[in-house]
């Protein structure tokens, strides 16, 4: 199984069809659990996504779970109600207007032993519950 972070450092010999064609690629400053999780899964898809910057379109699913993430958040933060499928989590969230702080928290993971930093946000903390959500 390939590591992540030996394909960053070897992205561009990692090319054999020249995908690009000559197109300039990213440089990886960083990954994300998400990227991670997509590398996990497959790695051409990622190299795609992430070197390449091809990206496959947003589906109606996605943008569905984008929405009631905003909502969920707006529950969180500011009260507002939550409804349809957003509305199926809320026996497992606290009250409403919880601390800003606790709620969509940037984190970020140095190891000295990796090229580049694991950087993301973390939904909710729950720290009376030793808890981290993800919404």
């Amino acid at each position: 199984m390939s590591n992540i972070f030996d394909s960053i450092g070897n992205a561009k010999e990692n090319d054999p069809r020249k995908l690009l064609d000559g197109a300039s690629m990213r440089t990886i400053t960083h990954v994300s659990p998400s990227s991670l999780s997509l590398f996990a899964g497959c790695e051409r898809k990622w190299w795609l996504a992430y070197v390449a910057g091809i990206r496959e379109p947003t589906t109606p699913a996605q943008l569905d779970g984008v929405r009631v993430h905003k909502e969920v958040e707006n529950y969180l933060l500011k009260g507002e109600p939550l409804i349809g499928r957003a509305a199926a989590g809320l026996p497992f969230l606290p009250e409403p207007k919880v601390d800003p702080a606790l709620v969509e928290t940037p984190f970020a993971i140095q190891d000295p032993e990796l090229p580049i930093p694991v950087i993301g946000q973390i939904d909710l903390l729950e720290p009376d519950k030793w808890r981290v959500t993800d919404h």
